[in-house]
């Protein structure tokens, strides 16, 4: 018999009968079932065309391969992650759905959903009719282009109308198994299923076209996570409903701080896509608040997280004061936990470690956790000129470091006594050790460990009190002296008032005799011969000479001139 003979498999299936049995048996009716690719006939579909008489069956295609599987086949399907489903799953019962770029089964799901006529009215609404719009061409680009429509649909691929089923569509934690288990421990599943306004599996990755995180055009491609969780995170009405609290601040103004931190701007402005999103930080599907344990950016989980990409700063972190810290819950003498990234950096308002401001608030920030150290560094140098903004002072990490800080006393501080001269060095150049034994953060008012200072700084505030209390006192006796002099002044002016008051005045003098009229001075002439010459000039000294006459004190204004003897009309 040739190979190409239609009546070889019914030779086969008679040999297998006769050794097997009823076996043999049943695989001769499955074998005459699924003859129509051998015999070139099709079998008569339940699957109505749109608009058809359901009565009427339809022709089609059967997949090459669909009917003829083994048990192993039929137990056992390897997907294509990897993971092996189980017999009974929708995906392995139903591969007679359509199977997108390749066969088909009986039911032809693309000739009802790329209809919009036929859709039109089927669902609630044009939006839910928009959904059911599924064209070939829309699967064929996703990630599930080797998918049956019924791996995911079951219940649908028995033809049409459809028979009612609990679900739509099977879990994608069917086949996503890691990633589902992750969503079922986060903060949004719970919220979804209590107020149905958190995100999904479909929310971040579509329905249909599912594209991969390395996709462009994905919505969780890194360039595009930022505007995906924006989408909910810059709502209004999410923020009321989940953040409204004072100490949600943080989380309310998430999504423009992103946009301005470093991160956000190496992301969206340089579009580096090694720049960390939302999802690099907060995890994927395994979102969690941070008080969490198992969050990602719970203070134990904080510095791993930023270490997934910082990794020299990570190890340099965990050798250091603060990573020991950290590990051991050793506490500052405020009883301040150590520090972590967010801490000091920040979360979403992550900006260069050289921006002026932040560099400037850095000694902020360690003061929040070294009170004492911060108050000392201000009554420096180097603080007082930190203040006025002079950024070129010395900050905390200039001497101690920005992320290997250790104790004074390791060997291998920066400001360990015998790493002073090299610290200080990189600013004051050609520092010696005399120099380098100045106290940046001497506290005089501490006795125990300065207590050179602290004398010092007693006897000068003990003076300086002295020397103001007593001159503070002799001005007060002065002030009341003063006010004492100016009363008794006041009081005799005031009795000498009171006498002058009292005493009647005295009767005027009587007008004093009027002087004699000066006789009239001679009528100068000219020399003559027989006039003698003038007497010589006399040697008796000015001093003994008689002083002239004092003129007649004048007449007082009101007084009357005194009467002369002359009548009018006469001439003296």
């Amino acid at each position: 018999m040739s190979p190409s003979s239609p009546f070889r498999p019914f030779v086969h299936v008679v040999a297998r009968a006769r050794a097997g049995g009823a076996v043999a048996l049943l695989a001769l009716s499955a074998s005459l079932l699924d003859a129509s690719p051998l015999v070139g006939q099709e079998p008569a579909r339940r699957a109505v065309a749109p608009g058809g008489d359901a009565r009427t069956p339809v022709q089609g295609v059967v997949a090459p391969g669909a009917a003829q599987q083994s048990v192993a086949e039929q137990r056992a399907i390897t997907s294509r992650s990897g993971r092996t489903r189980r017999a009974d799953s929708p995906s392995t019962a139903s591969r007679a759905g359509t199977r997108v770029g390749g066969g088909r089964g009986p039911v032809q799901c693309e000739k009802c959903h790329a209809d919009r006529q036929f859709l039109a009215g089927k669902a609630k609404g044009e939006r839910g009719d928009s959904v059911l719009f599924v064209p070939d061409t829309l699967l064929r680009d996703s990630r599930h282009k080797t998918l049956l429509c019924a791996d995911c649909h079951a219940g649908y691929n028995d033809g049409y109308p459809h028979t009612k089923v609990a679900s739509v569509s099977v879990s994608c934690q069917h086949c996503h198994e890691d990633q589902g288990a992750a969503y079922h421990r986060s903060i949004h599943a719970p919220n979804f299923e209590k107020k149905g306004d958190a995100p999904t599996c479909v929310s971040c990755h579509s329905s249909h076209k599912v594209l991969g995180a390395d996709d462009r055009r994905s919505p969780t491609y890194p360039l595009n996570v930022a505007q995906l969780c924006g989408s909910c995170h810059n709502k209004k009405a999410i923020l009321d409903a989940y953040f409204d609290k004072p100490a949600d601040s943080t989380a309310r103004s998430a999504v423009g701080d992103y946009r301005h931190s470093v991160h956000g701007i190496a992301m969206t402005k340089a579009g580096l896509t090694v720049s960390a999103t939302c999802s690099d930080c907060h995890d994927a599907h395994r979102v969690l608040p941070t008080d969490s344990t198992e969050s990602t950016l719970h203070r134990s989980n904080v510095a791993s997280t930023c270490g997934a990409c910082h990794q020299g700063v990570l190890a340099t972190f965990d050798s250091s004061a603060h990573g020991q810290a950290l590990v051991s819950g050793d506490t500052t003498e405020t009883g301040k936990n150590a520090p972590v990234c967010i801490e000091c950096h920040g979360g979403h308002k992550v900006v260069e470690a050289n921006d002026p401001a932040w560099f400037s608030g850095v000694v902020e920030e360690c003061g929040a956790c070294h009170k004492r150290l911060l108050d000392t560094y201000f009554e420096t140098y180097h603080g007082k000129a930190t203040q006025l903004g002079y950024g070129i002072a010395a900050k905390c990490s200039d001497c101690h470091g920005a992320h290997a800080m250790l104790a004074a006393d390791d060997s291998l501080s920066s400001v360990h006594p015998t790493n002073l001269v090299e610290t200080c060095s990189q600013c004051h150049k050609g520092a010696t050790v005399n120099f380098v034994k100045y106290k940046p953060h001497g506290d005089p008012r501490d006795r125990e460990r300065n207590p050179e200072l602290y004398w010092v700084w007693l006897a000068m505030t003990s003076l300086l009190i002295g020397v103001f209390a007593f001159f503070g006192v002799h001005s007060l006796l002065w002030f009341m002296r003063l006010m004492a002099t100016r009363n008794e002044r006041a009081a005799g002016h005031h009795a000498n008032g009171a006498t002058t008051a009292v005493t009647p005045a005295p009767a005027p003098a009587p007008a004093p005799a009027p002087a004699p009229a000066p006789a009239p001075a001679p009528i100068p002439t000219e020399p003559s011969a027989a006039t003698p010459p003038p007497a010589a000039v006399s040697t008796i000294d000015p001093a003994l000479r008689t002083p002239p006459a004092a003129p007649p004190p004048e007449p007082p204004a009101d007084s009357q001139a005194p009467d002369l003897g002359e009548k009018p009309g006469e001439k003296p």
